[in-house]
């Protein structure tokens, strides 16, 4: 049995090694990073015994053959598919959780990708949640607004001032 242990790093918050990834067989899993312990001093420690705040992260690993060699993939459990006609731009928020201040993802029309790990510290439910989105031009920064646990609308207003400035 193949077996391959990976660190990953995310945003300086760093996470147990994901161990025993299974290279057969070929195919997709579920595997769970967990966050190591923040450092603190002895006399602390004692004290936050009882706190578990070191959520889990999931993650998808992906063994694939490519020309003959096992390929694996580690992405984030979560997928932006774009059905519109024009590109869409992510954010996962700036300084202060600021709409479109942070790091920008581009999804081309008619296109999926994995959202960035680094997009998801808080779990995939807050990422989606707490992204901002919004076409690449005449938009303003908007969010997904959820309307039941399975479906959410788009809601950004017109960037009127861009019509101008082009």
């Amino acid at each position: 049995i193949l077996t391959l242990t990976l660190t990953l790093t995310l945003t300086l918050t760093r996470y147990e090694p994901l161990c025993d990834v299974q290279m057969r067989p070929l195919g997709s899993s579920l595997m769970l990073l967990s966050r190591r312990p923040e450092p603190r001093p002895p006399a602390q420690a004692q004290a936050h015994v009882a706190e578990r705040p070191h959520l889990a992260l999931g993650v998808v690993c992906e063994v694939r053959l490519v020309r003959g060699h096992r390929m694996l993939t580690v992405r984030s459990t979560v997928e932006v598919v774009n059905d519109t006609g024009m590109p869409l731009l992510l954010s996962a928020g700036g300084r202060g959780g600021r709409k479109g201040e942070g790091e920008t993802l581009r999804v081309p029309p008619h296109a999926t990708l994995p959202l960035p790990l680094h997009f998801t510290p808080r779990g995939s439910d807050a990422a989606v949640l707490e992204l901002a989105i919004k076409p690449e031009a005449s938009h303003r920064w908007g969010q997904l607004v959820q309307l039941s646990p399975d479906t959410a609308i788009l809601k950004c207003d017109p960037d009127y001032g861009a019509a101008d400035a082009a």
